[in-house]
């Protein structure tokens, strides 16, 4: 039965994978869990298992021989005609006729592989050669990438030494050799998939009114006009608050925007919040309160789409004639709604959470029509400025908005033509009050970050929160990796500036270096020496390509950092291969499984906590703007704004990196005093290799720290409701509301209630240090 089973599986699995539905895992799902078509008794499972293994391998070699053939004519055709050849030279050579060769150049005529080989021979040339070795490559392991992929090299190599450390798998190695061939197995893989895709993120990130807008805007080519200063703009620009949430530019098929948009309930309740906010306010222009006036509510930019999505947006006085007296204020369609309904809030809530007309916007794509082909940035900046201002009445308030455009977003020569690069702009951050999800951006190791800052002030309140919190949380090499420090300029600041005897620098070049000088400091005081500076002047052409090149540079430079991470494991497998068998190896790699034995057994435990949870938590209300704080109040901690578990999630981290800082430097330590060891040579590799993991290892530990600070605490922050509604009450009473806030959730995390939950969070961080961080080391040691 098992080897009909077998059949089948093949043969679905390659049938299915032409429509991208490989049957064959389902299958496989219904016989192990005892569902589905088919059923195998438990003892049958291990067969599965290897089934699957099987099966994967057998996938690969039907897409590696898709991906052979693909475009194989279209190559052949490039290569001769660099060569300079015609099709009957080709044809001539190797005794065919010419209508052969355009039949196999069009792709209309299979083509074997001898055949190939001798239409190669007649081109000749390196290139034809190249295309002659890729044909011939045996990959058994990674998907091969197309031939011409930029890093083909590097990703071959990462294949032979797979295939090399699967072949010494085989032969019944050690447990301990076969630990540290799966470690250099794992690093390979990650390496060479890094390699293999190319798609890369730059987000820039920034504080209200910053201008990144305006740079994100001219670095894409989204301007209608010969210069930023008399163009329009297909994304609004200004002085701030113009964007509503993040925008995320791509390549797509044409021109068009994509919606992601919040839930109905979510808008809901951005609503309410609203209504109150406007009743409050009018309340403190009738003189009834007078505390803390334009505080609660909701951002403008919410304000604003909310206003036009319920078809109320604020009026404009219009504009005088010369000589024609002032015209009063026309009323506001908000103030007039509540007269209407008698200053009852929940008739005011309800009448405007009609008006909203939810049920009707449902729309969440818009694709440029074939009559608007002429006029496409107009068109693209018309549909935009009406999403991005709620006045498209079949779409809802976005949470991010999708902007396509049928090129790649930036150009800068001929690299922009193998990565696909994505631009996200995200939503203007308020002074030290940072996004809790900014972090993932952060820890995705193929985004790009680019920390905006004023030129009058660089790195900023909010850059230098953000660098501030990455490197609490363990990220200060993905910002030294990744990260860029985009110092904005407006007008002629830098030209004008003066040096420290109160003379002016002779011109923007000048002001660039001195303003370097006081930044550089900065990045030393935020533990960050070496983040590169880069300024951005959105009308000066000279600074984007500047931008442009370093933004292709970081990936170029990202790339290169993986491309050696495959040379120096290749090395390290040779070198396993090598040492396998002899006795000095085996000495050198003793004495390594002892020094990590006792690093093991002297830090199976933490140090105690140095650092409360909460502190994060605590600092982050205290730092919010007051409407922010009193927006996640009313949600019980849940809110993009400010996410209550995110933050103590965030602050498990710091107190958990700096609780493990002296071990995992103990450990760096260890590594390296080995490595200067010549006795150990044998073992250099597998040292070196092991030392580059303790990142990997440390952000496992950290990531699993931060789910567990959020998992934790989440439900009982939410079921506070006590808590929540004692904080929400205190706003409006006077000054000091942030910080009460702040007491009233100190005092819930100290109290006497919370002590069990602390305590299993304890375990728990324990439980995650021991099995991310001492079980990998122990399992590398151990004796076969």
């Amino acid at each position: 039965m098992l080897r009909q089973v077998a059949g089948d599986m093949t043969y679905q699995t390659c049938e299915c994978r032409i429509h991208r539905r490989p049957l064959v895992h389902f299958v496989i799902q219904g016989c192990t869990e005892g569902h589905g078509d088919l059923y195998l008794p438990a003892s049958l499972h291990s067969d599965i298992a290897n089934l699957q293994d099987n099966l994967a391998y057998l996938e690969r070699r039907v897409m590696y021989e898709q991906l052979k053939h693909r475009n194989q004519g279209a190559i052949l055709m490039e290569l001769r005609k660099n060569q300079g050849k015609t099709q009957a030279d080709v044809a001539g050579a190797i005794k065919v006729d010419p209508s052969r060769i355009s039949r196999i150049e069009k792709g209309a005529s299979e083509l074997e592989v001898d055949e190939a080989m001798d239409i190669l021979a007649a081109i000749g040339g390196t290139g034809a050669e190249a295309y002659r070795t890729y044909l011939l490559s045996d990959w058994e392991v990674l998907v091969p990438p197309p031939f011409g992929h930029p890093s083909l090299d590097a990703i071959w190599e990462a294949e032979r030494a797979l295939q090399q450390l699967q072949h010494l798998k085989s032969m019944g190695v050690s447990s301990m050799v076969a630990a540290r061939l799966n470690l250099l197995q794992k690093q390979l893989t990650d390496a060479a998939e890094h390699l293999r895709r190319l798609d890369y993120t730059v987000t820039f990130i920034g504080p209200i009114g910053v201008g990144k807008t305006t740079l994100i805007t001219v670095l894409t080519d989204l301007v209608m006009g010969d210069s930023i200063k008399d163009a329009s703009t297909v994304l609004e620009t200004g002085r701030g608050r113009t964007t509503l949430c993040d925008v995320i530019v791509e390549k797509g098929h044409s021109f068009g925007l994509e919606i992601e948009p919040y839930s109905s309930d979510e808008v809901y309740d951005l609503a309410r919040d609203f209504c109150e906010g406007e009743m409050l306010r009018v309340r403190e222009d009738e003189g009834q309160k007078a505390t803390q006036s334009g505080q609660k509510g909701v951002s403008e930019e919410v304000s604003r789409a909310l206003r036009c999505m319920a078809g109320m947006p604020r009026p404009r006085r219009r504009r005088r004639k010369p000589g024609e007296p002032r015209s009063p204020q026309p009323p506001d369609p908000i103030q007039v709604l509540l007269e209407q309904c008698e200053h009852d809030q929940d008739t005011f809530i309800a009448e405007f959470c009609n008006r909203l007309k939810l049920p009707q916007r449902i729309l969440k794509e818009l694709w440029l029509p074939d009559t608007e082909a002429a006029r496409s940035l107009e068109w693209l900046a018309e549909q935009y400025r009406e999403v991005n201002n709620g006045s498209n009445p079949r779409v809802s308030l976005p949470r991010r908005i999708y902007l396509r455009v049928p090129r790649p977003p930036i150009a800068s020569s001929n690299r922009s033509e193998h990565f696909e690069v994505t631009v996200v702009d995200t939503k203007g951050v308020e002074e030290n009050a940072i996004p809790a999800g900014l972090h993932r951006h952060r820890d995705d190791g193929r985004t790009l970050l680019m920390i905006c800052s004023r030129f009058e002030d660089a790195p900023g309140a909010a850059g230098s929160s953000f660098i501030k919190n990455s490197v609490e949380e363990g990220g200060k090499a993905h910002l030294l990796e990744r990260g860029c420090m985009m110092i904005l300029v407006r007008d002629n600041e830098a030209a004008e500036l003066k040096d420290d005897a109160g003379f002016v620098v002779e011109g923007f070049e000048e002001g660039y270096d001195l303003r370097s000088e006081h930044v550089e400091k900065d990045l030393v005081r935020l533990e960050v020496p070496g983040l590169p500076l880069q300024f951005a002047d959105a009308a000066r052409k000279s600074d984007l390509d500047n931008v442009r090149n370093t933004i292709f540079s970081k990936i170029d430079e990202l790339r290169r950092i993986h491309a050696r991470s495959i040379q120096a494991r290749a090395n390290a497998v040779r070198e396993t291969e090598e040492n396998l068998e002899r006795e000095e190896a085996e000495a050198a790699h003793a004495r390594v499984r002892q020094d990590l034995q006792t690093f093991a057994n002297r830090h199976r435990e933490l140090p105690k906590s140095k650092r409360p949870i909460q502190e994060r938590l605590l600092a982050d209300i205290k730092s919010s703007h007051a409407r922010t704080v009193w927006a996640t109040t009313r949600r019980r901690g849940i809110w993009h704004n400010l996410h209550a578990p995110a933050a103590v999630g965030a602050g498990a981290v710091v107190d958990a990196r700096a609780r493990s800082l002296n071990a995992l430097r103990g450990l760096r330590e260890i590594l390296e005093q080995l490595l200067a060891i010549d006795e150990v040579r044998p073992a250099h590799g597998f040292v070196e290799s092991l030392k580059n993991n303790i990142p990997n290892w440390e952000q496992r530990f950290l990531s699993e720290v931060r789910e567990a600070g959020k998992t934790y605490f989440r439900e009982s922050l939410i079921g506070a409701t006590g808590m929540w509604r004692e904080c929400e009450r205190r706003y409006g009473q006077g000054s000091g509301y942030r910080g009460d806030v702040a007491n009233t959730v100190g005092t819930w995390f100290t109290d006497s209630d919370r002590r069990h939950m602390l305590e299993r969070y304890e375990a728990k961080l324990l439980e995650i240090w021991a099995r991310t961080i001492i079980a990998p080391i122990e399992d590398l040691v151990a004796d076969g």
